[in-house]
């Protein structure tokens, strides 16, 4: 056996020898080296590390989420406040400078009221007077049924004669019962029409004193409140009988 320059050297570890009578004998286990306490750090920095990192990005979620939350359901305007926006009078455009041009005037409501067509009520429908005695009468009926009257109605008769007639041909009222009163009958025959308003009829008269007179009369009729009046009247021929 040799040895080293610093002393006899250690024996090989090798299996454990057995001794007759003895147990077998393992070497004593070598103590493991104590690691450094920078080592046993680093677990609890990273998970701290990564503890804070999920923290912060809660906190990023929740405050991206409030965020978007209060943009997207804002409260809508007032009632007031849209009702004000509304009655804001709209400006005219104004034209460039050196057009000459005026902006139009804004429309306005009391001149489109008074343009408008106002809605008149409906009046009720008036009374319906009784018509004429003669209103659908022709001119020539109207001097055939103006003779067949007299002399007994001269209150009617006198009713349809114009006022010309009655004043400057009757000579008033006075006048006309002083001719009627001298005649006892009349009749008329050959009514004809001669123009629009003209017609041509030949009148007998009988006289209270027995004497027959037998003209041809031209009339001139006038429409007034649709009834044809005598207006005016001159004699074509007169015979005695």
């Amino acid at each position: 056996m040799h040895r080293d320059a610093d002393g006899p050297s250690a024996p090989p570890a090798g299996p454990p020898v057995e001794l007759p009578g003895r147990p077998t004998a393992w070497p004593a286990p070598r103590p493991t080296p104590a690691r450094p306490a920078r080592d046993r750090r680093k677990p609890a920095l990273l998970a701290a590390a990564v503890a804070l990192l999920a923290l912060l990005g809660v906190l990023l979620a929740t405050q991206l989420g409030d965020d978007g939350r209060g943009a997207g359901t804002a409260a809508p305007p007032s009632t007031s406040a849209s009702a004000a926006a509304a009655s804001t009078t709209t400006e005219l455009p104004v034209p460039p400078a050196g057009t000459g041009a005026a902006p139009a005037p804004a429309p306005s409501t009391t001149a489109a009221a008074q343009t408008s067509p106002a809605v008149q009520p409906t009046s009720a429908p008036a009374s319906r007077q009784p018509p004429p005695q003669n209103a659908s009468r022709t001119p020539q009926q109207t001097i055939v049924d103006y003779y067949a009257m007299m002399p007994g109605n001269l209150q009617e008769g006198w009713t349809w004669l114009t006022a010309r007639y009655q004043q400057t041909t009757a000579g008033g009222f006075s006048g006309y019962q002083n001719w009627w009163s001298k005649i006892s009958s009349v009749r008329t025959s050959g009514v004809v029409a001669t123009g629009p308003n003209t017609v041509e009829a030949t009148v007998e008269y009988t006289f209270k004193d027995g004497r027959v007179v037998r003209e041809r009369h031209s009339y001139t009729m006038v429409l007034q409140d649709g009834r044809w009046l005598i207006d005016a009247h001159r004699v074509l021929s007169s015979v005695t009988l």
